[in-house]
């Protein structure tokens, strides 16, 4: 890839409305670059034209899939991936702006609104797509080119509060509100037609309209804490697919005739997780390591999850015994929904979430 014009500027900006800092407007702007990671050029590499090829055999036979070819499976066309020579590493723009408000001191509100926009992502087309029921080169099948033409924008608005009730009680709220729109869904995805890219232009994969956060937490007493937190969002899209190749492609992705992509949704998504735990301290810190400084805290699994910190600024030990549960409702959040019209199981998830898991442990921190 020969793409050596990827300059990356950025800028941020805050401004205190009053000399407190009770008001502050703060927005930013950058551009940034995606490269070609060495997984998918493997892949892609893997699958060339001095590679074995790969053969599609549509309807075929069972057990034998070749009883069924008119000729022998060595004069099949052979499928093979390319790169285009014009590829070129995916660029994205983001920027920000927003205000954030201390009306109280133990209140904070933030209002925040971002967009992004990506160019030249990575795409794969057909460049050898059937036309009138023949191929243009047909001595070869497919021949997948890896190429940089599509996109994607992001809208988001974001309104946070979090805060304290009293010294021993914090709590953080959450809501999103957001839009994205694509026309592809990956470097090894592949348009409905490969001649007239814009017919995928839809929502994104990604397009999760409304996303709500809380969490809280209770110092109980002599160390004991439990920490709660809930989330939930509106479902993904999904697409609809007739099973068939309808355009003689090979390609199995097709849709009815009006219906666009990504056009049905799943379900919502739901889950709290809890955390209860008790720590203990002893040992006095030395007075060149008074916690003054920062500190790199390294946490796993559901304790991560649930946000406890058990870190003292005068103790140097601390010894955490904690049960953290997640999904603690058990609730089933279905993913995977099957798209294709033919399938006794159109409109129904084959996956879920994780269900309900509950975790005991002890930590020691030094």
């Amino acid at each position: 890839m020969k793409d050596r014009d990827n300059f990356s500027p950025r800028i941020s900006l805050s401004w205190a409305l009053d000399k407190r800092g009770k008001v502050v407007l703060r927005g930013g702007a950058g551009v940034f670059y995606v490269w070609l990671n060495s997984r998918d050029y493997a892949t892609i590499l893997s699958r060339g034209s001095d590679q074995p090829g790969e053969t599609i055999i549509i309807n075929p036979s069972f057990p034998d899939p070749f009883a069924s070819l008119s000729s022998s499976p060595e004069n099949l066309p052979k499928n093979f991936w390319t790169i285009a020579r014009d590829l070129k590493n995916p660029s994205i723009g983001v920027s920000s702006f927003g205000v954030e408000m201390r009306p109280r001191r133990n209140l904070t509100l933030q209002v925040l609104y971002r967009f992004a926009r990506g160019v030249h992502q990575f795409r794969s087309r057909d460049v050898n797509a059937p036309i009138g029921g023949r191929r243009p080169n047909p001595s070869f099948g497919q021949i997948i080119q890896i190429e940089s033409s599509a996109f994607f924008a992001r809208h988001a608005l974001e309104v946070n509060v979090s805060g304290g009730f009293t010294p021993r009680f914090s709590y953080a709220l959450s809501y999103t509100l957001a839009k994205e729109i694509s026309d592809a869904d990956g470097i090894f995805s592949l348009p409905s037609n490969s001649y007239d890219l814009r017919r995928d232009r839809s929502v994104s994969n990604l397009d999760q309209r409304h996303r709500f956060y809380a969490f809280g937490s209770w110092k109980i007493r002599n160390g004991l804490t439990i920490s709660v937190s809930c989330r939930a969002a509106s479902p993904l899209p999904y697409t609809v697919t007739t099973g068939k190749d309808d355009n003689g492609d090979a390609i199995f992705n097709d849709r009815p005739p009006g219906v666009g992509r990504n056009s049905l949704r799943g379900s919502w998504q739901r889950q709290c997780d809890a955390n209860l735990g008790w720590t203990i301290y002893w040992g006095e810190r030395d007075a060149a390591d008074s916690g003054t400084g920062p500190r790199t805290l390294i946490l796993s699994g559901s304790e991560a999850a649930a946000g406890t910190f058990d870190v003292n600024s005068k103790k140097r030990f601390s010894l955490r015994f904690y049960a953290a549960a997640t999904n603690v409702f058990n609730q089933t959040n279905r993913q995977s929904f099957i798209g294709v019209l033919t399938s006794p199981l159109f409109g129904q998830a084959i996956a879920a979430d994780q269900p309900r898991r509950v975790e005991l442990g002890m930590r020691f921190s030094f």
